[in-house]
């Protein structure tokens, strides 16, 4: 049997830790002249009561978890944390149903940017900073994640980030530890960064929406304080400031360190690094050229929009500069599927991600060239580091596990009643992370306040599958897990 004290003496720990944010955000609405402040508070108390209770309940004197505890951590952690963050939504004056609640929190900590409310604009301060707040928060925590427990759970790519051999112990510990600090410190450095950068070069924003819109580019999750999303500010310099946050939260982290650190060598030679901004060049040209053929206006404009879109999908951020659903079929398509792609492994944006795809194309090239030479043997490289089978293997897994939860999520969606186009679509944003999906409905100029409860219960646990890589959640229903 699994032991899960551990378990619920660090998930007590965490649901605590929202408090304080709670807090910051009733001050933000009592400030403002708002009575959602006292939603906030009672939320607080009813947070800070349980994960204390629970916590004192479980407390040990020595914590050490296993692989089958870390599992049961990773996903419980992510599930009180969504169910903690969705009070405010339910208690608040937008009367949101427990399925509306849930998703827009899910949304949030799952840094996906779907939303089911309706006049952003006229929102409550709280619940703006609060929808920013679970989205920066939840982009920091999943890269810990992945850092820390998801290379040891053998997570299909995170192996990237696993220590050598020699590494061991304490010492190990230690490095990721302290390679998750440097990662809060720039992730805290962008944030400030973004901040100021939107203030000063956008037409009279105001520092509340510079901090909201910084938090969620830099945390990829796409969240906006305006219906319109960023078209509100109507300043390509604040998009070029947001392009940079979205390229360097959906970017690997640890390389960015060493860039920042000044050593941009790594960055720029990495495989995958590579692949990610070429496939960003290439679809931003594509469309580009496609609308200025099809008569669309100036090449330059339709460039720039085409590359805020696109990098805003790639990066599973979700902001809209432009209603790309009315461009035409062409971009339509390649936006649905870079919907899948993601950013790279160790950063914030969901999907895919670059290094799976690139292990992929090594596969299928040594597939291929195999049958011009049969006798001839490969290794299979990613950079100067050689690919082992048991990469090859969770890749290969990855995928297939990805796609069934796709169809699965569609399939529900469906069930309920939505449209062909509402299901396909709806289904790829929530496990790819990725927000805004296609058609009139969830399109970018949509959002899903229309969507039943019963498809926003299927999209929430299609979000939380894919922000957990999938693998993590279905292992623990097997019954052998819990021998």
């Amino acid at each position: 049997m699994v032991d899960i004290r551990p378990v619920l003496f660090v998930i007590g720990v965490m649901v605590v830790s929202l408090v304080p944010l709670m807090w910051i955000c009733a001050i933000v609405d009592y400030a403002s002249g708002n009575p959602d402040w006292e939603a906030f508070a009672l939320c607080s108390l009813v947070v800070l009561l349980t994960g204390t209770l629970m916590a004192i309940a479980t407390r040990q004197r020595e914590i050490v978890f296993d692989r089958r505890q870390a599992f049961l951590l990773t996903v419980g952690m992510w599930i009180a944390m969504s169910l903690a963050g969705a009070l405010p939504f339910y208690l608040s004056q937008m009367k949101l149903s427990v399925a509306q609640s849930v998703f827009e929190t899910v949304s949030g900590i799952t840094t996906t940017g779907s939303t089911v409310i309706v006049g952003l604009d006229t929102a409550p301060p709280g619940i703006l900073l609060w929808r920013g707040l679970l989205q920066w928060i939840g982009g920091l925590g999943f890269i810990a994640t992945g850092i820390i427990l998801f290379p040891f759970l053998r997570i299909a790519g995170m192996q990237l980030f696993k220590m050598e051999s020699s590494d061991v112990g304490d010492k190990a510990t230690a490095r990721m530890i302290d390679t998750v600090r440097q990662i809060l410190m720039l992730y805290l450095l962008m944030t400030v960064l973004g901040t100021i950068a939107i203030v000063l070069v956008g037409n009279n924003v105001s520092f509340f929406n510079a901090v909201i819109h910084a938090m969620t580019a830099i945390s990829t999750g796409g969240f906006s304080t305006s219906d319109s999303s960023v078209i509100q500010f109507e300043s390509r310099p604040v998009e070029a400031v947001l392009i940079v946050l979205m390229i360097v939260g959906g970017s690997t982290f640890p390389l960015m360190i060493m860039a920042f650190s000044g050593r941009p060598g790594p960055l720029w030679r990495d495989p995958q690094m590579r692949l990610f901004f070429s496939i960003i060049l290439a679809a931003a040209l594509a469309i580009a050229a496609w609308r200025y053929v099809q008569g669309a206006g100036d090449p330059l404009r339709l460039f720039w929009s085409a590359l805020f879109n696109v990098v805003s999908i790639i990066t599973t951020t979700g902001y809209m500069s432009d209603d790309y659903n009315v461009w035409g079929p062409f971009p339509v398509i390649v936006f649905f599927f870079i919907t899948f792609l993601g950013g790279c492994t160790g950063s914030t944006s969901g999907g895919l991600k670059a290094y799976r795809l690139y292990v992929l194309a090594l596969v299928v090239q040594a597939q291929l060239t195999t049958r011009l030479y049969p006798r001839r043997v490969k290794a299979l490289r990613y950079g100067e580091r050689v690919i082992d089978d048991e990469i090859v293997r969770s890749v290969a897994v990855f995928m297939a596990l990805f796609m069934m939860t796709y169809i699965v999520v569609a399939m529900g969606c469906a069930a309920t009643g939505l449209d062909l186009v509402t299901s396909l679509s709806g289904a790829a944003q929530a496990v790819a992370n990725v927000g805004p999906g296609l058609g009139s409905i969830i399109g970018p100029a949509g959002n899903f306040s229309t969507i039943n409860d019963g498809a926003l219960w299927f999209l929430s646990a299609g979000m939380l599958l894919g922000r957990l890589e999938i693998v993590v959640v279905l292992v623990i229903f097997l019954p052998s897990f819990w021998r």
